[in-house]
């Protein structure tokens, strides 16, 4: 097999190429999708605006994608020594050691596994008004029936085969269900056309209030309030401005001590918070999400180990893990209104993880 994808770039920039990544192949072509990284240096000529906390700069958004695993768990296995540097060196057991061994950590893993299941997400100065309600995705065409998703699901299987194996038999079968599938695909899709044109035709004459409806262009529905107004009424809520509280305290309070948490934290034990975590959840600004640590817990275990560790006989809990991304979700009433959308805090999913064994410590 030879590789036909590939990047053209001036022999001037080949220095600026950080990363090239030839991926495996998927149903959208023919082609392996490639991954390139730049190293590029911005100059602003003026200090960026800051408007009350908000801020306009992008972060990265990640979503699993189950047929490349394989993949990046190759990756991760040939970059685990750059992992290992920076997890078992000494640190400074102080706030900013620990805060920098985290940080370090955590932007070289993802670094690691970005090629795979990073997509880029702005944030700007609106905000799309989000509902509680779950929408569910139809990913089937209007035209599918049992046949052609039988021949789909052969196609995806053998695409997988062939992406952890890529030898000439494999892609002899790849090939030829690939063109059954679209064969039978292209004769649904023709067919279904066909019927919805000359349903429109009948339905022009017979119902032209119906028939201008399926031409009307859906609007989708963005909130009236600004990043900066639920700023300032999600900080309202989590300030004590104006409020006293008076707590009746015993003069002389024993301090408790649990034993239990002061003890090494063991693998086993961060494999069974592991077991825990549930798949799909969003993720906090670091980017970690969960199934990287249930599918690739064999080569994170011993970081996780040492990670966790040394984060308890610090004392000090990592200033990243305590920052959330703030998703407001309309409720109900006045969209206008901040007070009418509930918020929803996305914090480290790594520190998730450390969360879970004190919970299952203390109970």
């Amino acid at each position: 097999m030879s590789v036909v994808d590939y990047l053209l770039a001036p022999y001037d920039f080949l220095h600026i190429i950080d990363q090239f990544v030839v991926c495996n192949f998927t149903s959208f072509s023919d082609h392996a999708p490639l991954h390139v990284r730049l190293w590029c240096i911005l100059h602003d000529s003026q200090e960026p605006e800051r408007n009350s906390g908000t801020s306009n700069n992008s972060y990265e958004s990640y979503r699993w994608k189950e047929e490349l695993k394989d993949q990046c768990y190759e990756s991760l296995t040939l970059n685990s020594g750059s992992l290992s540097q920076i997890v078992f060196s000494d640190i400074e057991k102080s706030q900013d050691g620990i805060d920098n061994y985290v940080e370090s950590f955590t932007s070289i893993l993802m670094d690691i596994i970005s090629p795979f299941f990073c997509k880029s997400h702005n944030s700007n100065n609106t905000c799309d008004r989000t509902r509680s309600k779950t929408t569910r995705y139809k990913d089937d065409k209007p035209w599918f029936n049992y046949e052609c998703k039988r021949l789909r699901s052969i196609y995806t299987s053998s695409l997988y085969t062939f992406n952890r194996d890529k030898n000439v038999e494999n892609h002899r079968i790849l090939i030829m269900s690939k063109r059954q599938y679209k064969r039978l695909e292209n004769k649904l899709k023709r067919k279904y056309k066909r019927q919805e044109g000359d349903m429109i035709v009948t339905l022009r004459k017979s119902d032209p209030k119906k028939y201008y409806n399926l031409f009307q262009k859906k609007r989708a529905k963005t909130s009236d309030v600004s990043l900066s107004e639920f700023f300032e009424h999600f900080r309202n809520l989590v300030t004590n401005d104006g409020i006293n509280v008076t707590v009746d305290t015993p003069e002389s309070v024993s301090d408790a001590t649990y034993d239990e948490l002061d003890q090494i934290i063991t693998q086993d034990e961060i494999l069974k918070c592991i077991s825990n975590l549930k798949r799909g959840k969003s993720h906090g600004i670091d980017g970690t999400f969960n199934e990287l640590f249930i599918e690739f817990k064999d080569i994170l275990l011993p970081f996780l180990e040492e990670i966790f560790n040394k984060i308890l006989a610090s004392g000090h809990f990592p200033k990243s893990w305590a920052l959330a991304v703030l998703i407001p979700v309309f409720k109900k009433g006045d969209s206008s209104d901040p007070a009418n959308y509930r918020g929803i805090s996305l914090v480290s999913n790594l520190a998730k993880t450390i969360y879970i064994y004190y919970k299952f410590k203390t109970n």
